[in-house]
């Protein structure tokens, strides 16, 4: 199934497809990249449309898919360590999220709300594990997706651990922040939500 047939009542145009799948090619500085292969990537994907306050997904589920955000805003919230839910940060769009449980199994690290109406590429575990093997150019493209953003979540992750060895190192910590604040902080900045 191509995106037009997809896309045929109107969520989208080509041209539209086209511009935030260079947006993306630019966000996650894939190198060998170019646009049509990014919308070969988007083309493993479903569409869904979220209504405002639509759960996508939720902390601690088993998760089979992962999402690249088309248009809209999604809300990214998490329990801190007294179980009270925080939130983390908004994702605008163009974005790509929830990976990790393709990448290791591993439980969603956090719970994922539409802001307002959004529209949602959906990858599944099947169109994942598809791409990952496919050598072609939108193949090339996943596996450069998913290395550029597990290394700038490693890049910010080590900024965060420096900040709490020295506080005046590249993620400097709030004087009034909590041992628990610093704490929250640092997983979310493990798990890939603060950038």
């Amino acid at each position: 199934v191509l995106w037009g047939e997809r896309m045929s009542d109107g969520r989208m145009s080509k041209e539209d497809l086209r511009g935030l799948a260079k947006l993306l090619n630019d966000k996650y500085e894939v190198v060998f990249g170019d646009v049509d292969a990014m919308l070969a990537v988007l083309d493993h994907c479903v569409v869904r449309t979220l209504q405002s306050g639509e759960v996508l997904c939720e902390e601690k589920q088993t998760g089979d898919e992962m999402y690249f955000l088309l248009a809209g805003t999604i809300e990214v919230k998490k329990r801190d360590l007294t179980g009270i839910v925080r939130r983390l940060t908004k994702l605008p769009a163009p974005s790509m999220f929830g990976h990790m449980a393709l990448v290791d199994s591993s439980p969603r690290s956090a719970t994922c709300v539409a802001k307002r109406e959004a529209l949602v590429a959906v990858l599944t575990q099947r169109g994942y594990d598809s791409l990952l093997r496919n050598p072609s150019r939108a193949g090339a493209v996943m596996r450069n997706l998913l290395l550029s953003t597990m290394a700038s979540q490693l890049a910010n992750a080590n900024d965060q651990i420096l900040s709490m060895i020295d506080p005046a190192g590249p993620l400097a910590v709030d004087d009034d922040a909590t041992s628990e604040d610093i704490l929250f902080q640092t997983s979310s900045t493990l798990e890939g939500w603060r950038r």
